[in-house]
């Protein structure tokens, strides 16, 4: 008996690992940081049926209602405080099964070991709640010994023998007890999947996220998580006036290397086909007036812009300024369409965006567990077979809480006008 006990002798509160197939009809179900007893230590305890060919089997589950007397669990985890219960089920199996009344014994023994460690055990079968003391095992039946002690007044019990080892005290569950009883881990890639402390954040790709929670009326659906899909076309018009060019791009620095390496010694020849250079003595008193027009000099940009239209350089320093300026158009345009959607995300799932990485060449959002997501299934082996991306589609489409996508977009951009004038005084200055 010593080495049928074992593993009972050497019980603790630690976590416990799930050995496979043992758990009545859900071998799935995880009992990690919730029930004290693993499915092995619990066939220990009945190891004298099991050596005489009787059928053990165990189920974890729950009792929502503390103050009940009635010897039902749920295999679903409908709310955080629950009544943990394990519950043992004992049938013969025809032809294998010997009985005697040292198995009754024997029960009575393995419940007298357990019971300090639950607030109640009840045995039952499937007409309601028995006395173990009046219980006999013949072959492979179970009986309810007669009041007068004759054989064959005694009654054959329905079904299995039920046993139910419910906990002491209520327990709060956290999101990742939750998330591993229901086996849920195996959906995702440990790349995919982060415990921190109680709480699971778990990654999706974000064209899958957006069918959640996008309505399929959204503008620019294609674009969510794909950049590679905004039109070229769209923001390649952009032509910067010289004006604006002047006044508002182009530094101080720039702007004086620029009339140096242009104009310079040609100021003079330049003078006699442009009126407006000769209201300049030097080449230094333009430059001062371009850094600084003021007042009077306000077409002094435009005039410049005119005359420096035939040099090479000064067009493509002006298209270049074009392509940062489009490039940084479409970047904004593609945040505010990602801002929107990381928004909508958050406020539909009711959770948060942890992280954003790259994966596969797509977007992935690491976003919180939420047990919520849950609450329509009413069925734990269905949760564990379809897995929580269609339970988290099934619950948006339930709450009919899909949003459409409407970003604003300015109709401005700001480049970065240090790398941009960075850029230009290398290529004026290799002239």
């Amino acid at each position: 008996m010593e080495s049928r006990i074992k593993n009972w002798i050497k019980f603790n509160e630690s976590q416990l690992d799930m050995f496979s197939g043992t758990s009545y009809e859900y071998p799935d179900l995880k009992y990690k940081n919730i029930y004290l007893f693993s499915p092995e230590e619990i066939e220990d305890q009945f190891i004298d049926f099991i050596d005489d060919g009787w059928v053990v089997t165990i189920a974890y589950g729950f009792n929502y209602n503390s103050s009940t007397n009635l010897p039902d669990i749920e295999l679903l985890i409908t709310k955080r405080k629950v009544i943990p219960v394990i519950r043992v089920y004992i049938h013969g199996f025809s032809g294998k099964s010997k009985g005697g009344d040292w198995l009754t014994d024997s029960l009575l023994s393995s419940l007298d070991r357990l019971e300090p460690r639950f607030k109640k055990i009840t045995v039952m079968d499937d007409g309601g709640i028995l006395n173990p003391e009046e219980l006999k095992f013949e072959g492979s039946s179970i009986y309810i010994k007669s009041e007068n002690d004759n054989p064959e007044d005694d009654l054959e019990i329905e079904g299995s023998l039920i046993i139910d080892f419910t906990w002491i005290k209520e327990i709060e569950l956290t999101d990742k007890m939750i998330f591993n009883f229901y086996n849920l881990e195996d959906n995702f890639k440990p790349e995919d999947l982060t415990y921190k402390g109680e709480e699971v954040i778990i990654g999706f790709p974000v064209t899958e996220i957006k069918d959640w929670v996008l309505d399929k009326r959204s503008s620019h659906l294609d674009i969510v998580g794909n950049p590679d899909n905004l039109d070229w076309s769209y923001y390649d018009d952009y032509d910067v006036d010289d004006d604006s060019f002047f006044r508002y791009h182009l530094d101080s620095e720039t702007k004086k290397l620029l009339i140096e390496k242009l104009i310079g010694d040609k100021f003079e020849t330049y003078q006699e086909d442009y009126d407006f250079l000769n209201e300049f003595n030097t080449i230094e008193d333009l430059i001062k007036y371009t850094i600084n027009p003021g007042y009077q000099y306000k077409s002094l940009y435009r005039d410049l812009g005119k005359m420096l239209s035939e040099e090479e350089v000064y067009e493509n320093l002006k298209q270049m300024y074009s392509d940062y300026y489009n490039e940084q158009k479409m970047e904004d345009d593609y945040n505010v369409i990602m801002t929107s959607f990381h928004q909508i995300v958050e406020d539909v799932l009711h959770t948060k965006i942890i992280e954003e990485y790259q994966k596969e060449n797509k977007l992935w959002y690491k976003i919180k567990f939420n047990f919520e997501w849950l609450e329509y299934e009413d069925d734990a082996e269905y949760i564990m077979k379809e897995g929580l991306n269609y339970i988290i589609s099934n619950w948006c489409y339930k709450n009919y809480d899909l949003r459409e996508l409407k970003p604003y977009f300015s109709d401005y951009a700001s480049i970065d006008g240090k790398a941009f004038n960075e850029e230009c005084r290398k290529i004026l200055s290799n002239l």
